[in-house]
């Protein structure tokens, strides 16, 4: 397999991933990514006023459960408090 294969798997396993780990109250706007790493931007419609157990939260925590990639760790213990977010991280 080539490099450039693995890292379009990496990519398309992520883009089904980040799907699956969205909440209902949480719209993605733009996936940006390159060969090593990934952005997200989006969107928070609800739930923005519980910084423990939100839609973003659980955002988060269920697209850091993936092996292939890895969010920027200042994301995961930032409050949240505009309904506008960005998510970066790095491939493995």
């Amino acid at each position: 397999m080539s490099a450039a294969s693995v890292a379009a798997a990496h990519k398309w396993k992520f883009l089904n991933a980040l799907n699956q780990a969205r909440p209902v109250p949480i719209s993605i706007r733009s996936v940006t990514m390159t060969e090593r790493t990934w952005a997200v931007s989006g969107y928070i419609h609800e739930g923005l006023q519980d910084p423990t157990n939100g839609p973003y939260q659980i955002f988060l925590k269920n697209l850091s459960a993936g092996d292939d990639w890895t969010l920027d760790p200042a994301i995961k213990s930032a409050v949240q408090k505009s309904p506008d977010f960005t998510i970066t991280g790095v491939f493995k």
